[in-house]
C-alpha cells in the first residue's frame, strides 16, 4: 500500500523489516526450502522497489542475491517448476536492470539464460498459460535486445495462439500490439 501511495521510503522500510524477519527464519531452519524461497521473494520485492526508485545498483544487488538463492534451491530440487521459474524470473529482472543501465550485452546474456529455462517449462507444461506467457515475455525481451525478428515472431505466434484459445489474460492482450510494433521497428 505504501508503494501505491507513493511512499517508497516507507515501503522500503517495511520490506527491509520483512526481509530481516525472513532471514532469521531461514537461518533458524536452513533446510527449509520455503524459508529460503521467502528470502528470495523479499529480495525480489526490494529489487523491484529499487528499480522504481531509480537505484539500479541496489536493484542489481538484490536480484543477484535472490538469483544465488534460487540457483541453490534449483540444484537441490531440479524437478520443481516453481523453483526453476524463480531462477528464470531472477534472470529476467537482472536483464531488465541491465537494459536500464545500458548494458545490452549483459541483458542479452541474462535473457538468453532465462529463455532456456522458460522454454523448458513451457514445453513441459503446454497447457499452463503462465508458462506460455513467461515464454512469450522471454522471447520478446531477448528478441528486442538482440534485434532478432525470429524470436519476436515466435513470441507473437504463441501470444496469438493463447488469444485464440481464450487463454491470454485480458491484461496481456496489449502484448500482441507491442510485439508486432517491435517486429515492425526492426530494419
Amino acid at each position: 500500500m505504501a508503494v501505491q501511495h507513493g511512499d517508497l521510503a516507507g515501503a522500503k522500510a517495511r520490506l527491509e523489516e520483512s526481509l530481516a524477519i525472513r532471514r532469521k527464519l531461514a537461518q533458524a531452519n536452513p533446510t527449509s526450502a520455503q524459508a529460503q524461497r521467502d528470502v528470495s521473494v523479499s529480495l525480489d520485492k526490494l529489487g523491484k522497489l529499487a528499480v522504481q526508485a531509480g537505484d539500479l545498483s541496489g536493484a542489481r544487488a538484490r536480484f543477484e542475491e535472490g538469483l544465488v538463492i534460487n540457483r541453490k534451491l534449483a540444484r537441490a530440487d531440479p524437478t520443481s517448476t516453481l523453483i526453476q521459474r524463480g531462477v528464470g524470473v531472477s534472470l529476467h529482472r537482472l536483464g531488465e536492470v541491465a537494459v536500464k543501465a545500458g548494458d545490452l550485452a549483459g541483458a542479452k546474456a541474462r535473457f538468453e539464460e532465462g529463455l532456456v529455462i522458460f522454454r523448458k517449462l513451457a514445453q513441459a507444461n503446454p497447457m499452463s498459460a503462465e508458462a506460455q506467457r513467461d515464454l512469450i515475455v522471454a522471447l520478446a525481451q531477448l528478441g528486442h535486445v538482440a534485434k532478432d525478428r525470429a524470436l519476436l515472431r515466435e513470441a507473437l505466434q504463441i501470444a496469438h495462439g493463447l488469444a485464440q484459445a481464450e487463454r491470454l489474460a485480458p491484461t496481456d492482450h496489449g502484448m500482441l500490439e507491442t510485439i508486432a510494433k517491435a517486429i515492425d521497428s526492426l530494419p
